[in-house]
């Protein structure tokens, strides 16, 4: 991450933190592909409140952590970006939770095959 931060600047300040921010932006990243995943299946599937409330919720809640690692505990950049890590599990288990609800609600509505005639 150091070398690609090297390519915008040379200062070392700025290469530190950006080298730590996007360790942290990191690691979140596979919680990150499941809430946009789960998200956009939900909404193709025609649910559009659920992704939209657990995703605003997140965002908030990771507004308000970060601002109180800033303001509070004088937080530095990767720390706000570490709240994502944080908060992201929220909205991907929620989306996936509420995804597979809908698959197995579907699969119950599946016609039934027809009884067999008797004699």
């Amino acid at each position: 991450s150091e070398q690609i931060v090297r390519i915008y600047t040379d200062d070392q300040a700025v290469v530190d933190q950006g080298s730590a921010a996007m360790k942290a932006i990191g690691l979140g990243l596979p919680l990150w592909a499941s809430w946009t995943v789960h998200g956009g299946a939900l909404r193709g599937s025609g649910d559009t409140r659920s992704p939209l409330i657990f995703g605003a919720s997140a965002m908030w809640l990771a507004v308000l952590l970060s601002w109180v690692l800033v303001n509070f505990f004088d937080g530095q950049l990767w720390m706000v970006w570490l709240t994502f890590l944080v908060t992201t599990p929220i909205p991907a288990i929620m989306n996936w939770v509420r995804f597979r609800n809908r698959i197995r609600r579907a699969e119950q509505d599946v016609v039934s095959p027809a009884p067999a005639l008797t004699a």
